[in-house]
This record gives structure tokens, sequence and C-alpha cells, in this order.
């Protein structure tokens, strides 16, 4: 690909942020849950993370919903290929949110 055809496919950096925001608290709840003996204090870690898990998830999807730069990536895809993304994202993201309020409600 030469360097004048090359692709703009670029997210904004509110985007970024919270995709890494989201990716790094998920990473430690995942050290926590692995060796919850190594850290001292880590159940009551595990779940302020998970609140802040909570509370991202929402303000990210909204962002991309409203105001984050959408992908044109998949534009040449098959059809059944971009269903099958989009539905992988939409259960990602109802992962996020489901778990940690399964964890709020086992901890009550």
């Amino acid at each position: 690909m030469a360097a004048g055809n090359a692709r703009k496919d670029v997210y904004d950096p509110v985007t970024i942020f919270l995709h890494w925001t989201t990716a790094i608290l998920v990473a430690i709840q995942f050290f926590l849950v692995l060796s919850p003996v190594t850290i001292r204090g880590s159940t009551p870690l595990h779940e302020t993370i998970g609140l802040l898990i909570l509370a991202i998830v929402p303000v990210r999807i909204l962002w991309r919903l409203t105001l984050g730069r959408r992908s044109s990536a998949g534009d040449g895809e098959p059809l059944l290929l971009r269903l099958g993304a989009k539905a992988a994202h939409g259960a990602v993201y109802a992962l996020l949110i489901v778990i940690p309020l399964l964890g709020w409600a086992y901890s009550d």
C-alpha cells in the first residue's frame, strides 16, 4: 500500500482512553481473582474496580453511540461477518455490565 493510499482508521483520543482504561481494569480484576491471597485487602479493591468498570462502560457506550468515531474498517466485508462482529461487540459490552452487577448482587 502506497503512503498516499494509507487507511485513516484512527479512533479519537476519548475512545482510545476509554478502551484502554476498561482493558486495564478488566486485566487487574482478572489478576485479583487468580491471586486473592497474594494481595492483602484484594476483596475491597476487587469490588471498587468492579464499580469503576460499571461506571465507565455506560460512558463508553454513550460516547460510542453519540460522538465516537466509527471505523470504516469492515465496510468491504461480507454482511454475515459484519453482523457477527456487531454481535460479538454487543456481547462484550453486555458482559462488561452484567458481570459487575452480578458481583455487586453477590456481595450484598
